[in-house]
C-alpha cells in the first residue's frame, strides 16, 4: 500500500495496521505481554503494554517522525542521564533481547522501517487546566533540562537535529500560494523573516548549541499528586539557549490555522500536533 493510501485510511484502519508493528517489535523484548492498548495516534503512535507480571510500559512507534538511529541513541542516552543526574521523572528506554535501546520494524504500508522504542511507564494523569503553581513547576523543569544539557556530553554515535533556519518546516506553510496574502502583508512577512534569520545566524556564531526537549508543554507532562513526570523527548534537537522552539502542527491543524490567519482571526490557535 502506498504512503498516500495509508494517510487516507481511517484512524481505526491505521491503528490496526500499526498494532501489528507493535506486536512484532514486542517479540524482541524480554517481556510477556498480556494486553496492548492504544494511548495516542498522531505524529507518533503509542501503545500501553501490560505484562503478565503486572509491569506496564509505553511503546512508541515513530510513524511521521524523522528521527534517525543516531537521534534515538541521543534521546535514550539523555533520558538515562537525566534520570541519574537530576530529580526529574522521565521515561527510560528499555533494552531489547540483544541490548539495544531502540528497534525498527518494516512496515509495508509506508515501504520503510518504523523506529520503535519501549519506555518505562510514567505514573500520573494529565490535568486539563493549568494553575500558576503548575506553570512554575513546568518552568523549573525547563530550567533543569537546560542546565543539565549545558554540561552533558553526547555519547559516540549519537546526534540531534541542528536547526539553522528560522522557519524550518513552517516555510512551506507560510509561503503556500493558498495563503493569498496581500502584497503589503507579504512584504511584512518577508521583512520579518529576514530580520529573524539574521538574528538567528548571529546566535549560531556567538553561542554553542545544546540539546533541548523541543516540545515541552503541559500536554507532555503527567501529574501524580504533586509530582510531575515529563515525556515526549522525540522532538529533541540542538538549539541556542536564546532560541524558542517552533510550534509543530499536524497538516489538518495547519490548514485550519492558515484559514484563520488569512481571515485576520489569531485569537484561537490550534493545538499542537
Amino acid at each position: 500500500m502506498a504512503a498516500a493510501s495509508f494517510a487516507d485510511a481511517s484512524r481505526g484502519s491505521q491503528v490496526f495496521r500499526l498494532r501489528r508493528v507493535a506486536e512484532a517489535a514486542l517479540e524482541r523484548y524480554p517481556i510477556d505481554v498480556r494486553r496492548l492498548r492504544l494511548l495516542y495516534h498522531g505524529h507518533n503512535t503509542t501503545f500501553r503494554v501490560d505484562t503478565t507480571n503486572g509491569t506496564r510500559y509505553a511503546l512508541r512507534i515513530n510513524v511521521i517522525s524523522n528521527s534517525t538511529a543516531a537521534n534515538l541513541i541521543a534521546e535514550a542516552a539523555w533520558l538515562a542521564a537525566i534520570a541519574t543526574d537530576t530529580d526529574l521523572t522521565v521515561p527510560e528506554p528499555q533494552p531489547t533481547l540483544d541490548g539495544q535501546l531502540h528497534s525498527a520494524v518494516w512496515f509495508d504500508d509506508l515501504d520503510r522501517e518504523l523506529p520503535v522504542v519501549l519506555m518505562s511507564w510514567l505514573p500520573g494523569r494529565h490535568r486539563p487546566n493549568s494553575s500558576p503553581t503548575e506553570l512554575r513547576a513546568l518552568g523549573r523543569v525547563l530550567a533543569v533540562l537546560h542546565q543539565h544539557a549545558e554540561h552533558w556530553t553526547m555519547p559516540a554515535g549519537a546526534a540531534v537535529p541542528i536547526h539553522t533556519d528560522v522557519l524550518g518546516e513552517d516555510e512551506r506553510r507560510l509561503f503556500d500560494p493558498a495563503n493569498q496574502f496581500r502584497a503589503s502583508q507579504q512584504e511584512i512577512i518577508d521583512l520579518t523573516c529576514s530580520v529573524a534569520q539574521s538574528a538567528l545566524d548571529e546566535l549560531w556564531v556567538s553561542q554553542t548549541g545544546r540539546p533541548i526537549h523541543g516540545d515541552l508543554h503541559l500536554g507532555n507532562v503527567l501529574w501524580d499528586r504533586r509530582s510531575m513526570s515529563v515525556f515526549d523527548f522525540d522532538d529533541g534537537s540542538s538549539r541556542r539557549p536564546s532560541e524558542p522552539r517552533r510550534r509543530r502542527r499536524s497538516p489538518r491543524a495547519s490548514a485550519n490555522h492558515r484559514r484563520r490567519a488569512t481571515a485576520g482571526d489569531r485569537s484561537n490557535c490550534p493545538p499542537r500536533g
